[in-house]
């Protein structure tokens, strides 16, 4: 090739540039990775770190296949991600998939009906995002048989108040205090949301904060707002005037862990909330093609399998998933003592501890 010679190991360009061999065949190897592996991300969370570490050791362990693992991703920006080529899978919930990726609803309803969604309207919907989106939701053929938890929307309380409280209906009968975010849109909209489902009414996306504070004070309650996530489980720690009664929280919350000895919360379980707030069931949304180029291959225990009944074999219980991230987000072992930096765990180690003690690295996948 004329003006290209190979000069002790190098490729000399013209008279100026010289360019190691070594460096051309990394990039090329780079390349070929690329194509020949799969991008696994994790959101910038303490669930979502926990489960990449999960879903990319899965794979590392059962398959020859060369995995980069991208952790710390923007859950608003794993849709762009998927788009642009720069990963290939991340665990996901039915709800952000809707909201993030899908817009739209499902046949026969408006967006605004979101809340009316039932589990069929969200399988006949998914199923139309995956064929619109070359995307897989590893979740079987029903969405209750993705990864096996939810992350939906709860009220948290301490564990011994409102005993006998099934429905927002009843709640809201009594009194005490509520911690809402103090994002309008967020802490409002989704007050003004929980007292018209307690009132039997439908919710018309009203985020107007005046009007849901003064529902709410009508029926006997205090709205206190909370400008940090991690503030809200130390206002419900406290009694009288200084703490509240009520949180607005998520299904696998980390203080939800019986672990934790401080101070035991639960979530409510309210029917009427239940039926009307969407599902954030969780799965992990990987690319078809991927599926498709990973779907003979040998495992390392010599059986023929597929990297979809690789990643189809994680199962996660609601009790599991709230302990892993009790576990990474406290960083100690025992929370009766005074928290120990050389007993951190990290989302790794989690997963490791996860994996290796429900035998998924025993010789039976």
């Amino acid at each position: 090739m004329k003006g290209l010679k190979i000069v002790s190991g190098s490729l000399l360009l013209g008279t100026f540039i010289v360019l190691p061999i070594t460096v051309l065949a990394v990039k090329e190897s780079e390349k070929e990775k690329s194509q020949n592996g799969i991008v696994i991300g994790a959101k910038a969370f303490p669930e979502g770190l926990i489960l990449g570490n999960i879903e990319n050791k899965m794979i590392e362990h059962w398959t020859d296949i060369y995995t980069e693992f991208k952790p710390g991703i923007d859950g608003n920006l794993a849709p762009n991600l998927f788009n642009n080529g720069n990963i290939d899978s991340i665990a996901e919930y039915s709800g952000s998939i809707y909201d993030n990726y899908w817009k739209k609803p499902p046949k026969g309803l408006e967006k605004t009906d979101v809340d009316k969604f039932t589990l069929d309207d969200y399988n006949n919907h998914l199923k139309e995002f995956e064929s619109t989106k070359n995307l897989k939701i590893i979740m079987g053929n029903e969405l209750k048989k993705g990864i096996g938890f939810t992350n939906s929307y709860v009220l948290v309380s301490k564990k011994n108040d409102f005993p006998n409280v099934n429905s927002l209906n009843e709640l809201f009968a009594q009194s005490g205090k509520i911690g809402l975010s103090s994002n309008v849109f967020t802490g409002s909209g989704i007050l003004n949301k929980l007292l018209d489902i307690s009132e039997g009414k439908p919710y018309d996306g009203n985020t107007d904060h005046f009007e849901s504070k003064n529902r709410l004070e009508s029926k006997g309650w205090t709205l206190r707002q909370i400008d940090q996530e991690s503030n809200k489980y130390n206002l419900l720690s406290k009694t009288g005037d200084s703490g509240i009664d009520i949180a607005l929280g998520y299904g696998t919350d980390a203080t939800l862990s019986p672990k934790n000895t401080t101070a035991q919360f639960k979530a409510l379980n309210l029917s009427d909330m239940n039926d009307n707030f969407v599902s954030y069931e969780a799965a992990f949304l990987v690319r078809d093609n991927k599926l498709e180029q990973y779907n003979d291959i040998k495992l390392k225990n010599n059986k023929q399998s597929s990297l979809l009944k690789v990643i189809e074999a994680i199962k996660i219980s609601q009790d599991e998933m709230i302990q892993m991230n009790f576990d990474l987000s406290f960083g100690y072992d025992d929370p009766s003592t005074p928290e120990v930096e050389s007993t951190k765990k990290t989302a790794s180690q989690i997963a490791d501890i996860f994996l290796k003690s429900h035998n998924y690295f025993e010789d039976n996948l």
